[in-house]
């Protein structure tokens, strides 16, 4: 049931040696920026570097253990904790944390061309062009586990294609399960992702079939999804049981969802430049659509992508403690949308002519790689001022952060300004400090807090007050407050607060 764009069961074309050598390029384009800085400024990410140094040296640090508590459990949001947590224990949280990221990079890209290849039959330039999305604004904000997970998911939805859209075979069946629950453990939006993929493909297969004059098959379709089941158990248990659904607060507006889905799949930390380069691959998808004409449109992945762009809208902004969590879905609605259209009649041999807009494309890309580096470089030097102030912290303070973000700011803006928020969880590494703000969301990450303080770390910078101050003073030690109304800053001054030391609009007070 559900034949590829190729012919189901053909063997497909192996890799030549040119197309192995520009996916290397393209590996070390993607790998290599995130070791340019001493902590790539992936905002979440130092978060999640900290709570895994906690839970890898929980037993050796009385401090530790006087702050926090493990909290293991059936979450659908462990990729990083289960790999970086074992692996700092050998060569320390930091650069585990690196291994982490360059993993996830490289198995997004390798799920990209094995799923092109799965789908067209043959090793395809946009397979390539997809790798670069390993990069979306996603990535960037440091949801690691989100980012593994879609590299599994493209991997297991690659074996699902290559088997025509219905996994029969015994073998096929039990590595489709095991992907797919190595999904749903990386990561809740991955496995939604890939329920609809697999939904699109069966479902639409199924009505292509009948419309040809067949029956529709039921059988067939419930036997496709089958490998689906024990992933599927393991979220809902987690969803009924152990999700925080207190956590649930609402929507994004269609303005905002519509921001999401054309502005953070290719993100450069510019916005001028972000309009570069998605203008230059706006042009290369019409020069390479006029190329290959006669067109082809594979309805299974358009039904994917628009189910996965609709889910950008339709689905909640938070959802167990996921932050911008219908963001999630644009990476998923980018990736089927780029290949659900292809030449009707495949050309048996291959041309510069028609193959010009995709390299013109995969160049942009190269070129943003650089972009992002520099970016990851500026930042670095940021995150490294801030970090130099919290050495002047005695061990075992309770820190808070207070970081006034602009909300009307371009979004490019935004992410500069989110890539640095959680430095203070660098302090959990440096100076064993009791971080309230440090991630440890019920029913979803492996993590306590023993004494829950005052955690709230984002303000809107038009917030004038009233602040809690008496909780700010009562719960925390100190606070690295940045960009913050003289509303804010005098009435700590008043309650006693001294300034440690600035950098870059962030300033340490200190009060106990």
């Amino acid at each position: 049931m559900g034949q590829t764009s190729t012919t189901a069961g053909r063997a497909a074309a192996p890799f030549g040696a040119p197309y192995v050598a520009a996916f290397v390029a393209v590996l070390v384009a993607l790998i290599a920026p995130l070791w340019v800085p001493a902590m790539p400024p992936l905002s979440d990410y130092l978060n999640h570097v900290a709570r895994a140094d906690v839970l890898a040296r929980y037993g050796q640090e009385a401090a530790y253990r006087a702050f926090y508590a493990p909290a293991w459990g059936p979450y659908p949001n462990l990729a990083f904790d289960l790999f970086t947590v074992p692996v700092a224990r050998v060569v320390g949280a930091e650069t585990a944390g690196k291994l982490f990221l360059s993993l996830t990079v490289a198995l997004f890209a390798t799920g990209s061309v094995l799923f092109g290849r799965a789908l067209l039959g043959r090793p395809s330039l946009r397979a390539l062009l997809a790798a670069f999305f390993a990069y979306s604004e996603s990535f960037l904000l440091g949801y690691a586990s989100f980012s593994f997970g879609m590299g599994l998911m493209l991997a297991a939805l690659s074996l699902f294609v290559g088997a025509g859209g219905a996994v029969t075979s015994v073998k096929r069946q039990v590595g489709f399960a095991a992907l797919a629950l190595g999904v749903v453990v990386s990561h809740a939006a991955a496995f939604v992702t890939l329920c609809l993929a697999c939904g699109a493909i069966v479902s639409v297969s199924a009505w292509q079939s009948r419309s040809r004059g067949g029956n529709l098959p039921v059988g067939a379709l419930v036997r496709a999804l089958i490998p689906l089941v024990p992933a599927g158990l393991y979220f809902l248990s987690w969803l009924l049981f152990f999700a925080d659904h207190s956590a649930d607060r609402g929507f994004s507006s269609p303005g905002t969802s519509a921001r999401l889905l054309l502005q953070t799949m290719l993100p450069t930390y510019s916005a001028r430049l972000d309009l570069v380069v998605l203008g230059a691959c706006a042009l290369a998808a019409a020069a390479a659509l006029a190329l290959a004409r006669p067109l082809a449109v594979d309805a299974r992945l358009a039904a994917a992508a628009c189910l996965l762009a609709a889910a950008v809208f339709g689905a909640p902004a938070d959802f167990g403690g996921g932050y911008e969590a219908n963001g999630r879905y644009v990476v998923g609605a980018w990736l089927f949308g780029l290949f659900a259209i292809s030449p009707r009649e495949p050309r048996a041999a291959w041309s510069w002519a028609r193959s010009a807009p995709a390299i013109a494309a995969i160049t942009v890309l190269f070129a943003r790689q650089g972009l992002v580096a520099k970016a990851f470089a500026d930042l670095d030097r940021d995150l490294a001022g801030q970090v130099a102030l919290l050495q002047s912290l005695p061990d075992g303070v309770t820190l808070g952060n207070l970081t006034f973000l602009d909300g009307r700011a371009p979004r490019a803006v935004q992410l500069r300004e989110r890539a640095v928020l959680h430095a203070t969880s660098v302090a959990v590494l440096t100076r064993h400090a009791n971080v309230p703000t440090l991630y440890a969301i019920k029913g979803v990450q492996p993590l306590a807090h023993r004494t829950p303080r005052y955690d709230r770390h984002r303000f809107r910078a038009t917030d004038k007050g009233p602040f809690e101050l008496e909780r700010i003073h009562d719960e925390l030690d100190a606070a690295l407050v940045c960009h913050a109304p003289r509303e804010l800053t005098d009435a700590l001054v008043a309650k006693g607060a001294t300034i440690s030391g600035e950098h870059a609009g962030c300033a340490l007070y200190v009060w106990r």
